[in-house]
């Protein structure tokens, strides 16, 4: 089972940057696996989309039991 949820806010990745303008907007990728697998994606920019997208599957592939097999 697939479970999503969605936010209107895009949290930034605290860098300790005084000035906002100057704040990362790169993402972050965290994995939890105990007891479910749960993928949190950190920060980002709505341009980066397309990566973003690639690096959460290879992610999931990685470390979730059984996702992926048998698809490429």
């Amino acid at each position: 089972m697939l479970c999503i949820a969605l936010a209107g806010l895009r949290p930034l990745i605290d860098d300790e940057e005084v000035i906002a303008s100057k704040v990362s907007r790169d993402y972050n990728l965290e994995l939890e696996a105990n007891p479910h697998s749960i993928l949190s994606v950190y920060g980002g920019k709505v341009t980066t989309y397309r990566v973003l997208a690639e690096d959460v599957l290879s992610k999931l592939k990685e470390g979730v039991a059984g996702y992926g097999s048998g698809v490429d």
